[in-house]
């Protein structure tokens, strides 16, 4: 069973929504808390209210010596981070129709942003503490992705893209962590009840107020899946079961595919398929 109690944990996107929620839950169970967020002053609001021992810091995590430096400030002031909560995301102007966001018209500059944030952040995170993990042989990295990290849908392209991004790193990192007893778990939250939509409208120039917080499950719920999750090692937490069926009817098609596809000449069902878990597996053994 995982030991939340004194153990260091870094959550991005700390300071509200999702992330302020899974930070609450781990202080209540004893863990000492980073809430890393850009937004200053939404923190400091955060950081009155919580739950527990915490510190906030300022975070871009698109910017890589801005984590190094938050690493440092994190292991000088509680020690040596435990527990990452990579969740720091951002969508779309939620007010934008959706034909306005198609993939051939989505300006560079945003698809760029997207990118660094929702998936090169989440890389960012892993690079920084993981290595720390591996060493102490101890702790848990929770990556936030999305439903829409299982189901593409048009008008959510580039969104999607980071969020499909996110679920390979975690499937492939938790391979690879497994023999150090680090743990590695991907998020599919849904709808939400968040500061993820005004922070969008703040980012398009658009006015934007508390009560415009977007509608959905409580975060506080999602908190305790994640918890959970974090509890028993589980590689998918997702908090809304109602896209079970979006989820099969893809998977249905795509496996339909398969059944209409011969297995190629070179294959040998007593040698592991290239590029797979097993494949990867039998060709190199980390020295543990």
């Amino acid at each position: 069973m995982f030991i939340f109690k004194d153990q260091v944990a870094f959550v991005t996107g700390g300071a509200s929504g999702i992330g302020y929620s899974i930070a609450c839950a781990l202080a209540k169970r004893g863990s000492k808390v980073v809430l890393a967020d850009i937004d200053v002053a939404q923190t400091a609001k955060a950081l009155n209210d919580f739950p527990g021992e915490a510190i906030g810091i300022k975070l871009n995590v698109a910017d890589r010596e801005n984590w190094l430096q938050a690493r440092e400030e994190t292991e000088s002031k509680l020690g040596e981070v435990g527990i990452l909560i990579n969740n720091a995301g951002i969508v779309d102007n939620p007010l934008a129709p959706i034909a306005e966001r198609e993939f051939l018209d989505y300006p560079y500059e945003k698809w760029d942003r997207m990118i660094n944030i929702n998936l090169a952040g989440v890389a960012n995170g892993i690079k920084t503490f993981g290595p720390g993990m591996r060493k102490n042989r101890f702790g848990h990295i929770v990556n936030t992705s999305s439903t829409q990290g299982l189901i593409p849908t048009a008008g959510l392209a580039a969104y999607s893209v980071s969020k499909f991004g996110v679920v390979a790193i975690t499937e492939a990192l938790r391979d690879e962590l497994a023999p150090f007893d680090v743990g590695v778990s991907v998020l599919f939250p849904g709808a939400t009840a968040s500061r993820i939509g005004i922070n969008a409208l703040k980012e398009a120039g658009l006015p934007a107020s508390e009560s415009m917080l977007a509608p959905g499950l409580d975060p506080a719920v999602t908190a305790e899946m994640v918890i959970n999750g974090i509890k028993n090692n589980k590689l998918y937490i997702i908090t809304h079961g109602e896209y079970r069926k979006y989820c099969e009817d893809r998977f249905a098609r795509i496996i339909a595919e398969f059944t209409e596809t011969p297995a190629s000449q070179d294959y040998s069902p007593d040698k592991p398929v290239p590029a797979t878990r097993e494949w990867a597996r039998d060709k190199y053994v980390r020295k543990v």
